[in-house]
This record gives C-alpha cells, structure tokens and sequence, in this order.
C-alpha cells in the first residue's frame, strides 16, 4: 500500500469519526436532550458546561470546515483543496452529515508563515475544523493551534517544527467536547 493510499485512508477514516461525532454532539445540544448534556458535562468535570454549547461552523443545516494549503506556487499543494472538497461533494451527495451540508472554506497561505497563521486563526474563528490542508509553512499555523487544542484538524503535517503541535491537535480533537466535533 502506497504513503498516498494510507494518507487517503487515515485522512477519510479520521474525517468521517469527526462528522459522526458532529451529529451526535449537536444532537446532545438540543433542547430536547439537555439533560443529555448536562449529563455528560457533569461526567466529564474537566470540560467546561460551556463546551458542549459550542456550535462553530456548525448550523441546523450546515456545517463549515477549512483547508488552508499553499495553492499558490502553480498550484503547489491544490490537490489537498481538489480532494478535500471531492470527498465532501461525495458526503453532501449522499445527503450530508446529519442532513447538514458540508462546505469546503479555502484559504491559500501564499507560501507565507502570516498566511498560514492568519488563515489558520480565520478557520478557528469560523469553522468546525480544519481538513485537507498542505502546507509548507504549517508551524505557522501551527501556533494558533497550540493555543486553541479543542480545534478539530486532520491535515498532513509538512514542517516538522510544526509536528507537536499538530499531533496535539489531533489526540485533543479525538477527545474534544461533543460541541466541537
């Protein structure tokens, strides 16, 4: 089996145990399950009542995830934007997560640390989670990251300055409150 085959599989296998955890967080949110909720948050003492109320990118219809990947360069890393936004076509075709529609937010970092940062920090501000995403100047982005671990990210880490970061992300994302996922 191929690095790309693995990365393909890790990537959908990671992607779709997040939008499954998506649909069952925003379910527990409902006003008819708050004491789902509440039962949950009061299981988990460490995690803040708050954090399952968290609905960022996530609406009753849809639900917005980032790619932030250096398109420029001739299309350097475009593939990762062309697959991520493929796989979620084939989501939306077949309904959505949850009857949500899953939309692709794409940010090109120009090759630039500031770019990364700054699309990585629009995508914490707006989105439910980064997805797809290459990136030369990922330990940019990888800063904001660090100061956010209950954002989802399941991208492919190129500068290993960035790699604790990222690792970080991704064990906190497969931990993170109901709300976030």
């Amino acid at each position: 089996m191929t690095f790309t085959t693995r990365m393909r599989r890790l990537t959908t296998i990671a992607t779709l145990a997040a939008l499954l955890a998506v649909a069952v967080g925003t379910a527990s949110c409902s006003s008819t399950n708050s004491a789902t909720a509440s039962t949950a948050s009061a299981s988990t003492s460490q995690i803040p009542s708050s954090a399952f109320h968290d609905t960022t990118g996530v609406t009753s219809n849809s639900i917005s995830v980032a790619n932030v990947s250096t398109l420029s360069l001739g299309g350097l890393f475009m593939g990762a934007l062309v697959g991520t936004e493929a796989y979620f076509d084939m989501v939306n075709a077949s309904g959505g997560v949850n009857g949500r529609k899953i939309n692709v937010n794409s940010t090109n970092d120009d090759f630039t640390g500031e770019g990364n940062k700054a699309g990585v920090q629009n995508a914490v501000d707006n989105d439910f989670a980064l997805v797809g995403g290459f990136s030369a100047q990922d330990n940019y982005g990888g800063e904001v990251l660090a100061e956010n671990p209950g954002m989802p990210e399941v991208t492919v880490t190129v500068n290993p300055a960035s790699d604790a970061s990222v690792k970080l992300s991704v064990v906190l994302a497969a931990h993170a409150p109901p709300s976030r996922l």
